[in-house]
């Protein structure tokens, strides 16, 4: 017999000697299916297309109603939140008005074990520009609320 048949062969029964016993736990899809019914992506897209209405209304304290407290406090408390909303997130939502359906959408996880869903949408506005957008939306102490949100390239 020839050394690289003999080594493969020993790397075959190695291999097999390190699957666990029983390799039949759940499967990734398993895992995505209990995700998804713990946390419908549907409830957490709802919350991102409440949050950018209220931006297009001006309507800034909704908006930070919407925003997760840990993002509140590492940006710098309410008045900073509501700064950065009024200066650079109003204007953006009432003009890229349509949100796009679809996208991508991605299993997220946060701080203090949070979990939820990443949304990329495309924005577009009425002249055909359009911008593409990521929000994270996560569930932090029992309600759902925007963690962040940035332009997705």
């Amino acid at each position: 017999m020839n050394k690289p048949f003999i080594y493969a062969i020993l790397l075959g029964i190695t291999w097999l000697f390190s699957m666990p016993a029983d390799a039949s736990g759940p499967s990734d899809m398993d895992h995505v299916i209990s995700a998804m019914e713990k946390d419908n992506p549907a409830d957490f897209e709802q919350v991102m297309r409440t949050f950018v209405d209220y931006a297009r209304k001006g309507n800034i304290d909704a908006m930070v109603k919407l925003t997760s407290k840990i993002t509140i406090s590492n940006m710098g408390g309410v008045k900073k939140v509501k700064e950065f909303y009024e200066d650079q997130t109003v204007a953006v939502f009432r003009r890229f008005t349509k949100i796009s359906e679809g996208g991508v959408t991605e299993r997220a996880t946060g701080a203090a074990g949070s979990t939820g869903w990443n949304f990329k949408k495309v924005f577009a506005a009425p002249d055909g520009k359009e911008i593409r957008m990521e929000f994270s939306v996560l569930r932090e102490n029992g309600k759902i609320c925007i963690t962040g949100f940035e332009l997705w390239k």
